[in-house]
């Protein structure tokens, strides 16, 4: 477990507190409602989104800045966003800051908690307590910040406190910011920039505003920072040197929000002070918000149906194992990320339809309707030739950008893995013949047909050599040049095809059309001929062929030899068979292998290679190019796990969590899972495992279904449930409870030496197979699964 000094753990409730503020410097946590994201590290940085419908701030840097998607490694500075308070003993004359910067002075005490639904620090500094929260709403884009100060000396003392928010440079047209006295509001004003006549009508709606509302009234403010800072820097503003700010405000400069207080404290007196912090429209949505919640009625009341909203998402697996950090994670954390992809679509307007759909695939596990709400959306938004389209549209305004702009041939291919996780979780197989348009077409089908004209379109995608065309990329997005011209083959893009071809054949046989079963399934066999045919190099499946025809990912290349992918999708399709599988174990061993998980690629590349792409022009070891990606190492997991590799696959489950022994390196604490950690270790031994710390990523949902479906054994099935647990050999037992089509079962797992085959029983009658039919079942039922004893490899 944690040591006391670095952080603990609360297994009760999920806690997790953070005792040292510089030990992991970038250690934070983050909330979110509908609307708003806040990542906020323990040292009091932040990172704010919300929506209006695009991705937008009212808390950035000094400059102006791109407007785009969470960057990964994000780098903190003096000056960044942040939410600050600076005080002032008068009698000792000493300063110091809160949560920890900007003025980076070592406090006596320092606690910092992440909640489900809140985010507070408890700091001891000389002779006062420190208390700061933050929540948010449930319907604001705003955050809610509360201050309590206590005199911990037995004499009177004058505490000088200025409360800093960034609000940072907003737009090159048109800012400014001042203190309203009849909203008790420091509010910036600003002109989002446009050039297109027809964009101005569409910003009318925009927050254009930025507010810092005070319950209490303060007795100087500054909206300016270049008067804040003077001849100082954050760490000594030159203002705080003076009996009072100097009431300037921010004329076309860069506005901060910066309020100042004075106040006696007696001895052990407790002071508190409320602030809201947000985006508004106008003076109306501000005074609004200070009436209906800035008080400490209005404070309390949000904070319990913050926490009443957290108490909603209890996971619907639960673990107790004997691994204690597995147990925590899953417990309190895994489904908490889950939810947050699943409400949010990671706070984008046109998410990538792999995204979308495998984000909803997590959700299968804690709220079903969710998937069978995305298989619906994005089918009304697919061609009538079956193309799926690259991003799916969430909002009348929004439209394809960024990377939705290219050409990927591996959208249609999510749908029966992601439909069929559905089904199984469900048995809502009348969702087949849901009657659904066409994006380009007022002709109607039912469900099973646009996945049928889905796979057809991958398979009109297969070239004379019967494998799937990558035009600018896969799954693997910067793999953008090896099939540009319009030649180049995907070694994984053929496995997940060929993947989704049995799973499509697996499920028209569900809805009774044994005709098209037979033929994707025999489509699939073909194709996983053909993938061995071209792809497998004696000790490994390479990558891909290039437009030139070079194939890649063989040990003929001096980089990028091996990709992690093919070898997992190959074991999912079946294209492997068992005298391939220990030869991809071992060399997934040997050359991807790292204490911080599998390596998406290695050696990563140093240059660029302009017959595969931009992905080799990222730095080796980070993203795509050689590090641990999380995504990828996930789909490896699973894979072992259908091959019944338990060992293998858990020591990949387990080098993704996060623990005292790894998480100064990584920079992160065990909240959630990154889409990376650094890779390279030949090339950067000091830097592997570093985290990316950015938590869009699709490995939760595979992560939950594996620990769901695999670990725990608790499969949905036509029938009902597949009760197959596949424990670690070196684990003697396991409990779970599972909720599944309105049961909960409680499972018990151990080891029996004197079986031969595993042994099942439900509420203590022998089940004879390891499908369990629920028709009639008790809506509680206590599972007890005996193993045998590991068979020694």
């Amino acid at each position: 477990m944690p040591t006391p000094s670095l952080y603990t753990l609360n297994d009760d409730n999920g806690d997790i507190t953070v005792h040292d503020s510089t030990a992991v410097a970038t250690a934070g946590g983050y909330l979110w409602n509908h609307r708003l994201l806040l990542n906020m590290t323990c040292q009091g940085y932040a990172n704010v989104h919300f929506m209006q419908p695009e991705p937008a701030s009212y808390s950035c840097g000094p400059a102006l800045e791109a407007k785009t998607f969470l960057q990964p490694e994000h780098q903190y500075y003096p000056g960044h966003p942040g939410r600050f308070f600076y005080f002032h003993d008068k009698q000792a004359d000493y300063r110091f800051s809160a949560p920890y910067a900007p003025v980076n002075a070592r406090h006596d005490r320092f606690a910092f908690d992440i909640k489900k639904h809140q985010l507070s620090w408890t700091i001891e500094h000389k002779h006062w307590r420190i208390e700061l929260c933050v929540h948010l709403p449930q319907h604001e884009v705003a955050e809610f910040w509360s201050l309590s100060i206590t005199n911990t000396d037995n004499q009177l003392r004058t505490l000088q406190h200025c409360s800093c928010f960034n609000i940072g440079n907003q737009s090159w047209m048109n800012q400014s910011a001042t203190y309203e006295p009849t909203l008790g509001a420091l509010v910036a004003n600003k002109v989002t920039p446009y050039q297109k006549t027809a964009d101005y009508a569409k910003q009318q709606h925009y927050l254009e505003q930025t507010y810092l509302l005070s319950e209490q009234v303060p007795d100087s403010w500054t909206a300016s920072l270049r008067d804040f800072l003077g001849e100082g820097d954050w760490q000594q503003p030159q203002s705080l040197l003076y009996e009072e700010l100097d009431r300037e405000p921010a004329i076309y400069e860069t506005p901060l929000a910066a309020l100042q207080f004075s106040r006696d404290y007696l001895p052990g007196e407790r002071q508190c002070f409320r602030f809201v912090f947000g985006p508004a429209k106008d003076h109306s949505s501000i005074r609004r918000i200070r009436d209906d919640h800035l008080s400490a009625a209005g404070f309390a009341a949000s904070l319990e149906a913050a926490l009443q909203r957290a108490r909603q998402w209890q996971p619907k697996i639960h673990l107790q194992s004997p691994d204690d950090k597995l147990n925590h994670f899953v417990n309190h954390w895994l489904c908490r990320q889950v939810i947050y992809h699943g409400e949010t679509q990671r706070l984008t307007t046109d998410p990538q339809t792999r995204n979308y759909l495998q984000d909803a695939m997590g959700m299968c596990f804690i709220d079903p309707a969710i998937m069978r709400t995305a298989l619906l959306t994005t089918l009304a938004q697919q061609h009538s030739n079956g193309e799926v389209p690259d991003g799916i549209l969430l909002h009348p305004d929004a439209e394809l950008k960024y990377i939705n702009q290219i050409p990927h041939s591996d959208h249609a291919a999510w749908l029966p893995i992601c439909l069929a996780v559905y089904i199984d979780e469900t048995a809502d197989t009348e969702l087949m013949f849901a009657s659904i348009g066409y994006a380009d077409s007022t002709v109607k089908a039912p469900l099973w047909l646009h996945i049928d004209k889905a796979m057809d379109y991958l398979r009109n995608n297969l070239d004379e050599r019967n494998l799937s065309l990558i035009a600018e990329g896969d799954w693997c997005d910067p793999m953008n040049m090896v099939g540009h011209q319009g030649k180049g083959v995907s070694a994984w893009l053929s496995m997940a095809t060929a993947w989704s071809f049995q799973l499509w054949g697996a499920l028209c046989q569900r809805i009774n059309k044994p005709k098209k079963a037979d033929y994707w399934l025999q489509q699939a066999r073909r194709l996983n001929q053909s993938i061995n045919d071209y792809f497998w190099q004696d000790s490994w499946y390479a990558r891909g062929i290039t437009d030139a025809g070079r194939t890649f990912g063989t040990p003929k290349d001096e980089e990028g030899q091996i990709f992690l992918n093919p070898q997992s999708w190959a074991l999912l399709c079946g294209a492997a068979d068992s005298d391939k599988l220990p030869h991809i174990i071992h060399a997934v061993q040997q050359h991807l292998m790292t204490a911080h998980g599998p390596q998406m690629l290695a050696p990563p590349y140093t240059r660029m290679h302009q017959d595969i792409g931009r992905l080799t022009q990222k730095f080796p070891g980070v993203a795509e190019n050689g590090s641990v990606y999380c995504h990828a190492a996930a789909f490896y997991l699973y894979a072992l796990w259908q091959q019944g590799k338990t060992d293998e696959a858990f020591a990949v489950l387990d080098s993704l969590i996060t623990d005292p022994s790894n998480c100064r390196q990584r920079g992160q604490l065990p909240v959630y899972i990154p889409n990376y950690f650094r890779g390279a270790p030949q090339l950067y031994p000091q830097h592997l495992g570093r985290s990316s710390r950015l938590f869009n990523t699709g490995t939760v949902a595979w992560v939950l279904r594996a620990i769901v479906e695999e670990l725990c054994g608790l499969k949905g099935c036509e029938e009902g449930l597949h009760i197959q647990p596949k424990l670690p050999s070196h684990w003697p037992s396991l409990t779970a409870t599972r909720t599944f089509r309105g049961h909960r079962f409680d499972l018990r797992v151990t080891r029996n030496t004197a079986l031969s085959a595993p042994k099942i029983q439900v509420n203590g009658q022998r089940l004879k197979t390891s499908v369990l039919s629920l028709e009639g079942l008790a809506t509680h039922c206590v599972l007890d699964v005996q193993l045998p004893a590991p068979q020694k490899e």
